[in-house]
């Protein structure tokens, strides 16, 4: 192998170590979000307001392959749940600039206009993926025994790009499983350097599940890790070495 090869090899593998991205398996996000605004319990809020067996959300799961994008939310509830009182299921709504929900956790002072403010959402109802949300709060739809002032759908005038995501409902046996599958190009994002926040609830936002994932590899123009750097500078030294021992 000539010195230019060697040394073209060296920094394509560099290159591949810096920008690649890596997302292995699906990342669980726990139900570790409260929001703000308990108008049952008072102050601090609880995590669920209502029977359990009717509200509470376990997790929810976002897996990445490629330009694909999958969510899954893991509940007790579904519509009809005894004991929900017409509570009827929300929307995913999604960030695509990160999470920053307002506060520490659980988040209990957390609520739309004070946190993160989610700039997509998928309708649970048709999978259509929609933009300029004028979101539906809890409010809209219960007047007392919710958590108030919660994003649960996004509002019939939003805008939509005529993509669709392919939207199921299911179990696993334990919860119910709602499940989002689209394309992250259909949200304006790339593969690489993603930096997502998710939020879903039912409509009286009794339970609420809030998280983020980041693309481990960082933004693809990223400055290449202190790995890839040392990779680069052992080639850079053979190739110093190759020409040496030629001369």
């Amino acid at each position: 192998m000539t010195p230019k090869n060697i040394f073209r090899n060296v920094v394509v593998a560099g290159a591949l170590c810096a920008g690649a991205t890596v997302f292995a398996a699906p990342v669980t996000i726990l139900d570790n979000y409260t929001g703000a605004v308990d108008t049952v319990n008072g102050s601090p809020p609880a995590d669920i307001i209502g029977p359990a067996s009717a509200f509470q959300i376990d997790r929810m799961t976002v897996d990445i392959v490629g330009n694909s994008l999958t969510v899954k939310v893991f509940t007790n509830f579904f519509d009809g749940v005894a004991g929900s009182s017409g509570a009827l299921k929300g929307d995913l709504f999604i960030s695509t600039n990160g999470w920053h929900p307002q506060g520490a956790a659980p988040y209990a002072t957390d609520q739309y206009l004070q946190g993160e403010l989610m700039e997509i959402a998928v309708r649970t109802s048709g999978g259509a993926i929609v933009s300029g949300l004028n979101p539906l709060l809890s409010d809209n739809f219960f007047s007392v025994g919710h958590r108030a002032n919660q994003e649960v759908r996004a509002g019939a005038n939003a805008t939509g790009n005529g993509a669709n995501a392919t939207v199921t409902e299911g179990s696993d046996g334990t919860f119910n499983v709602f499940t989002y599958a689209l394309l992250l190009s259909d949200i304006g994002v790339l593969p690489a350097g993603f930096d997502l926040g998710f939020k879903w609830s039912m409509t009286c936002a009794n339970d609420t599940i809030e998280g983020g994932v980041k693309d481990p590899n960082g933004p693809p123009n990223a400055t290449p890790e202190p790995g890839s750097l040392a990779l680069l500078g052992l080639g850079l030294v053979a190739f110093g070495a190759r020409r040496w021992k030629v001369k």
